[in-house]
């Protein structure tokens, strides 16, 4: 395999051989690698071709005009998409560039929607001036030759790059629909000490709007006027206590315990709200995981198997940090042959116990300790 492709690949942590599918188009380090190795992958399955029917019949594919066109849409469309992800990904994400990242994304989009990407109107431009007729004649890209470029096949690609691009639309609206996003701000504007003005003085009407979007979302969790009447002296609290990030200041209101918490209930309960906003690497780490395990938990029919297996390694802790002596621990105390636990785990209970335990009665293990510190 081409040593870019190679490396794209692991770098997705795809697995060619599994039996899961491959979301290709969401997966922008592939598409530059395949845009990039083209000619290499198209000569080394020609090479393949008389000892494979298959690496044949992909040269072939990797060789029609609309596999490149559509291969430099993925390049014009992906990366601001892309960056929305990236946001996401730090274990504290800054949400307050998430609302402008989702309104660039959506411009980006429509503008090419009217008048196409620049890389797919370079590509064009290109194959235009190698056969000008367009009369289905030699026609050539990177010194290869194409195959299926004509005029009919343009205005198919046309049409596919219209229906694309206003998928990718509705997708990104519906992803992050326009109150979500107002929420996120508002959040953004209230608990992110570090989006605060310089000075004090400066406070001033810092966040009403933010505040009143809130409350308008949240109503039966908040009690308004006195949410309006403590803003002013909790915004001076905030700005006295530092650049906190906006977890740290969260956790001191959320805490039952803290005098911020007493003092500011209302802004507690937001915080506790905003805690539970599903963004940072942890979150994504979950999401991941799932889509791992998607493809185990389906049988041949498509009905579900294996849900409550693919539930806990969603939910449970990262695998470096599972006790597995623990858990075999506890089910050695459940007992072996307890009616309900499933053989694969009565298995694991009959693992042989330590050795310093031999002789001590056992007690029922502190199950906190399988928890992720």
């Amino acid at each position: 395999m081409v040593p870019e492709l190679r490396a794209a690949l692991d770098l997705a942590a795809i697995d060619l051989a599994g039996p899961r599918p491959v979301p290709w188009a969401s997966l922008l380090p592939v598409v530059e690698a395949v845009a990039e190795a083209w000619p290499c992958l198209v000569s080394t399955l020609e090479a393949a071709a008389p000892a494979s029917p298959t690496a044949a019949a992909l040269a072939l594919a990797l060789r029609q005009f609309t596999f490149v066109a559509f291969t430099h849409l993925l390049l014009d469309a992906l990366p601001s998409v892309q960056k929305l992800t990236l946001i996401l990904q730090p274990e504290e994400p800054d949400l307050a560039l998430l609302q402008p990242m989702v309104m660039a994304a959506a411009a980006s989009l429509q503008a090419q929607r009217c008048s196409g990407g620049a890389r797919l109107q370079g590509f064009l431009r290109e194959l235009a001036l190698s056969d000008p007729d367009r009369g289905g004649g030699r026609c050539a890209y990177r010194s290869l030759e194409l195959v299926g470029y004509s005029e009919a096949a343009i205005r198919d690609l046309e049409r596919l790059r219209g229906a694309f691009l206003d998928s990718m639309q509705r997708g990104l609206r519906d992803s992050y629909p326009g109150p979500s996003l107002d929420a996120v701000a508002a959040f953004a504007a209230i608990f992110d000490p570090r989006r605060y003005p310089q000075a004090p003085e400066e406070l001033g009407a810092h966040g009403e709007g933010a505040l009143r979007v809130l409350l308008r979302g949240f109503a039966p969790a908040v009690v308004r006027q006195r949410a309006l009447g403590d803003f002013a002296l909790f915004k001076r609290v905030v700005f006295s206590l530092g650049r906190l990030s906006p977890r740290a200041l969260c956790t001191k209101l959320a805490c039952e315990n803290s005098e911020l918490h007493e003092l500011f209930p209302d802004f507690a309960a937001l915080a506790a709200l905003a805690l539970s906003l599903p963004a940072g690497a942890g979150l994504l780490d979950k999401v991941g995981r799932s889509r791992e395990l998607r493809w185990w938990g389906q049988s041949a029919t498509g009905e579900g198997r294996g849900g409550h297996v693919v539930k806990i390694a969603v939910d449970g802790p990262p695998l470096h940090e599972f006790d597995f002596a623990l858990a075999a621990e506890f089910l050695e105390w459940m007992g072996g042959g307890a009616p309900g636990i499933p053989a694969h785990l009565r298995m694991a209970s009959s693992l042989p116990p330590q050795p310093a335990a031999l002789d001590a009665p056992r007690a029922k293990p502190d199950l906190t300790m399988l928890k992720p510190s």
